[in-house]
């Protein structure tokens, strides 16, 4: 199959080692897996506050209201685009306030928002929300626009070919009706200037929103930088440890051989951590 088949949801600690993992239907929404895998978590290892640091994906308003609710913290990330981010744009595009120069710049301030204890009730809360910019970002933003962007003017100037789905997102389609009393119309296509035009103006802009009102923008940024290791131990689960493809077809053995990599991809990390010292690669303690 070339959908996914099964989800995998990770849990790691500060020390980037992995202590649980919780299965999903392919087909299951990112932002109602944390619940029911986070209150297994807790329940199983009887764990104390925790701060919860994840992307976009688990960032409703039903998982933080259920995070802050049982006591605990979150750092995630924060949409800046449509109508969800577009409180945020008087702020982030006024230069006044900024703290920075031409390479870092940085708003760091307070909010409040409603949020709900159950069906019935609700109340005020307080958050801290962290807007930066980094040039860095937005020349790597640009610079892989670009190379999306000509491979959408390739593929348009050569018909032969298929727009790739990546470079889609460029393209526009008029359908231009015949005046030539012919049945049928043309499509004309062409690159989206608009769209990214509107794209342009969000290089380099992040939005990082947290519970923990004590941190500053340099924890904020640290804590929530750290995600980049769990994307690395979904790439060491698929790729060294050839977590697919799967050959499995029930619940139980899914879970079965799901757990086998988990507990190698566990070793392998606790290996780093003893070795920290010395940047041992998955691939070289492998080897």
């Amino acid at each position: 199959k070339t959908e996914p088949i099964i989800q995998l949801g990770l849990f790691m600690d500060s020390n980037n080692i992995p202590i649980a993992m919780a299965t999903f239907p392919g087909n299951t929404s990112d932002s109602i897996t944390l619940q029911p895998a986070m209150k297994e978590l807790k329940a199983s290892y009887n764990l104390g506050r925790l701060i919860v640091v994840a992307d976009k994906g688990l960032n409703s308003a039903s998982n933080l209201d259920y995070i802050v609710n049982n006591g605990d913290g979150y750092v995630v990330s924060q949409t800046i685009r449509g109508p969800k981010g577009k409180r945020y744009h008087d702020i982030m595009f006024d230069e006044e306030g900024y703290i920075g120069d031409d390479n870092f710049k940085f708003k760091l301030f307070e909010e409040e928002y409603v949020s709900h204890i159950n069906s019935k009730k609700t109340t005020t809360r307080k958050r801290k929300v962290l807007i930066f910019w980094s040039k860095q970002d937005a020349d790597y933003a640009k610079k892989k626009r670009k190379a999306k962007i000509d491979k959408a003017n390739k593929s348009i100037q050569n018909n032969a070919y298929g727009i790739k789905h990546d470079a889609m997102e460029y393209v526009t389609t008029t359908h231009v009706v015949s005046t030539t009393g012919e049945v049928g119309d043309l499509q004309i296509k062409t690159i989206d200037m608009d769209k990214i035009k509107e794209e342009e103006k969000f290089d380099g802009y992040f939005c990082i929103i947290t519970s923990e009102l004590d941190y500053d923008y340099l924890k904020i940024i640290r804590v929530y930088r750290n995600l980049w290791r769990i994307e690395e131990s979904f790439k060491i689960t698929k790729s060294d440890l050839e977590t697919r493809p799967i050959y499995v077809k029930t619940k139980k053995h899914i879970e079965g051989h799901m757990l086998i990599c988990f507990i190698a991809l566990m070793i392998l990390r606790l290996f780093q951590y003893k070795m920290k010292e010395n940047e041992i690669s998955v691939y070289r303690i492998k080897k």
